[in-house]
Formats: structure tokens, C-alpha cells, sequence
């Protein structure tokens, strides 16, 4: 919904900012999902949010089409749906990297779009994992330890709030997120 689509507005000025492409180009490099799948090639009746977020590939792929065809580095979730990111989902990313970044943000734990564990099953324990709920730092494979490291935006508001606040700004607009 709509906190995906600011994050991934966020990132795209992030990305642009740091790379030197447009935001149009820097947003291309994402595959969103919504309710219906992968919002993809003739789409209609999109809102002007998620249409910013068009991927060159095929309508409504679910997440398993989507991860497979786009081989994506990073996937994370703010669906709500426990569960979502499946155990095939999960190493059908890991087949295409070496440490692929998974971020079930959804919370409470039961709405987490999959745990700590499924991640460490699924990657051989080379997911660097980062959720918005808690989860207990898990042993892998080859005994070392995958971290429960938890981002949810509860830990960056106080952040922003007291840079704000030390700088004097009366406003706190993107740039100045994407600053930080």
C-alpha cells in the first residue's frame, strides 16, 4: 500500500541522488506488487502513485513469477500477510545472490511476510535479514548467526525528531530524510 510505495519513493530519490539518474530511472529498478501481482506492462486504472512504479515485464505475475523473473536483490514486504514471502520465493532469490536482502517489515511477528528462520531454511543462512518486528538472533548452517535485526520506523522517527530539533528546521521535507 501506501507506506511500500513511500519507502520505495524514498529509495528511488536516494538512488538517484547518489548515482546520478533521474528518480524515473531510479524507480524502474523496482518491481512492485500489489493485491492483483507484479504491476507490469498495461496496467490500467492505476493511481498515480503506484503508476510511477510501472515494471517493463508481464501484468500481475505473483511473487514467485516476479522474484523469478526480475531475480531481485532485495525483497521486502509491508503486505501484512504472514507468511507471503514463501520458502520458494525465498530460494528462488538466494539461487541469483550471494547474501540477498530480506526485509519482512509487516508487524505484529504473526503478520511478518515470513521469520527469521524461514530465511536462514531458504538462504542457507546468507540473507542479510532486517524486519519490523522482533525475532531472536537464529544460528546457520555453518554455525555463525543470522542477526533478528529489527528496522522498524519506530527506531528512525526519534532520530529524524532530534536531528530536527539540534538543526533548528521547522520542516522535515524528503530531502532532508534522504540527506540523513
Amino acid at each position: 500500500g501506501s507506506s511500500a510505495l513511500g519507502i520505495l519513493e524514498l529509495t528511488a530519490q536516494y538512488i538517484a541522488k547518489e548515482t546520478g539518474m533521474t528518480e524515473e530511472e531510479a524507480r524502474k529498478k523496482f518491481y512492485v506488487l500489489d493485491s492483483k501481482g507484479l504491476i507490469g506492462t498495461g496496467r490500467k486504472g492505476l493511481n498515480v502513485d503506484k503508476a510511477m512504479f510501472v515494471a517493463d515485464a508481464p501484468d500481475q505475475l505473483d511473487l514467485l513469477e516476479a522474484a523469478k523473473f526480475s531475480k531481485p536483490h532485495i525483497l521486502f514486504g509491508c503486505s501484512t500477510i504472514g507468511g507471503l514471502f514463501t520458502d520458494e520465493v525465498l530460494k528462488e532469490v538466494a539461487s541469483h545472490h550471494d547474501n540477498p536482502l530480506i526485509m519482512p517489515l509487516s508487524n505484529p511477528t504473526s503478520k511478518a511476510e515470513c521469520t527469521i528462520e524461514a530465511a536462514v531454511r531458504c538462504t542457507e543462512g546468507r540473507a542479510i535479514f532486517a524486519s519490523g518486528s522482533p525475532f531472536q538472533d537464529t544460528e546457520t548452517p555453518a554455525g555463525g548467526v543470522m542477526y533478528g535485526n529489527q528496522c522498524n520506523n519506530a527506531f528512525v522517527f526519534p532520530g529524524i525528531a532530534m536531528g530536527a530539533t539540534l538543526s533548528g528546521a521547522t520542516r522535515v521535507n524528503d530531502e532532508k530524510v534522504v540527506g540523513a
